[in-house]
C-alpha cells in the first residue's frame, strides 16, 4: 500500500490562503497496456525467448535477448538520490506507478499555492468557489494499483480564529442554503473516480446548491477507485456560512491534508 499526502491551510473571513506541502511522492512510471472486454496483456516484450517460471516457492518471468533491461542502480551498486531508471517492459510491468497533485484555480488544472480567497462572510449568505472570482481545488492523480481511495482530514474540524479562541465556525455534513451556519466541502466533478457520500450530492454546485460534506479529525473518504486508473481529476469545492452569533475574527484558518492511498 502506498500513500501521498498534501497538507493544505485555509483561511476564510478575511482571505484564504493554500501552503502546499509534499509529504511523499513514490515513482511513477507510465504503462502501455492492452485489453479489451475479454483480455489484458498488461506487459509485453521483443526477444528471443524466454517465460514464465514456477516452483513450490518462486515465480519468475525472465526474457533473452531483450537489450538494457531492467532496474539500474549505478555503478557503484547503489541508487542515485534523484532517480532510477526502470528499462524494458518486464521491469515496467512489475513497477507500480502512483501520482497526485492537489492546486487551486479558477479551472482546472489549476495552479500550485494559488489559495482559496473566500473573502468576508455575511450572515446568512454563503460563500463557495464558484468558478469566477472564488477558486475551487483541482485533485488529479492516476494509479496502476487494484483500489485507491482519496481522503480528507481537517485539523480543527472548523474554521478557527487563532487571535478570539471563541471564534469557530463548525463544519457538519449540511444543506448550508438552510442551515444556520457551518463549512465543508463538496465534489463538483469528478473523471475517472468515483464521488463518495456525503460529498457526492447532486445539490451541490457553484451558484445556489450548498450541500456539503464534514470536515474533521477523521480521515474523509471523498474520492476512490476500483482498478487502475489514468488521468483523474475532481473539482472540490469550498463553502462556508457564517450567522448573527459567529464571532468577528479576520483570520478564521483550517488546515486540511489531503490522502491518496492505493492498495496493490
Amino acid at each position: 500500500m502506498r500513500e501521498i499526502k498534501y497538507k493544505k491551510i485555509f483561511v476564510l473571513i478575511g482571505c484564504v490562503s493554500l501552503q502546499l506541502v509534499i509529504i511523499f511522492l513514490p515513482n511513477m512510471n507510465a504503462l502501455a497496456e492492452m485489453s479489451s472486454a475479454s483480455f489484458k496483456i498488461p506487459t509485453d516484450v521483443v526477444s528471443i525467448g524466454g517465460g514464465r517460471g514456477t516452483s513450490s516457492s518462486f515465480i519468475v518471468e525472465d526474457t533473452v535477448g531483450e537489450a538494457a533491461t531492467g532496474e539500474d542502480i549505478g555503478a557503484s551498486g547503489t541508487p542515485s538520490p534523484n532517480y532510477r531508471l526502470c528499462a524494458g517492459f518486464q521491469c515496467m510491468g512489475i513497477s507500480s506507478f502512483l501520482s497526485f497533485s492537489v492546486k487551486e484555480g479558477l479551472s482546472s488544472p489549476g495552479t500550485d499555492g494559488a489559495g482559496v480567497a473566500l473573502g468576508g462572510l455575511t450572515p446568512g449568505s454563503v460563500k463557495t468557489s464558484d468558478g469566477s472570482s472564488i477558486n475551487s481545488i483541482f485533485l488529479t492523480g492516476a494509479s496502476q494499483a487494484a483500489s485507491t481511495v482519496i481522503q480528507v482530514k481537517s485539523l480543527n474540524a472548523a474554521l478557527k480564529s487563532a487571535t478570539n479562541p471563541t471564534a469557530t465556525l463548525p463544519s457538519a455534513t449540511a444543506d448550508l442554503s438552510t442551515a444556520a451556519r457551518g463549512y465543508g466541502l463538496c465534489i463538483f466533478s469528478a473523471t475517472n473516480l468515483t464521488k463518495t457520500f456525503p460529498y457526492n450530492d447532486a445539490d451541490c454546485d457553484r451558484s445556489t446548491l450548498h450541500k456539503v460534506g464534514i470536515v474533521d479529525t477523521s480521515r474523509r473518504t471523498v474520492l476512490s477507485s476500483t482498478g487502475a486508473f489514468q488521468d483523474g481529476d475532481a473539482e472540490v469545492l469550498v463553502k462556508a456560512k457564517s450567522s448573527t452569533t459567529t464571532a468577528a475574527a479576520t483570520d478564521y484558518a483550517d488546515t486540511l491534508t489531503f490522502t491518496m492511498t492505493s492498495t496493490y
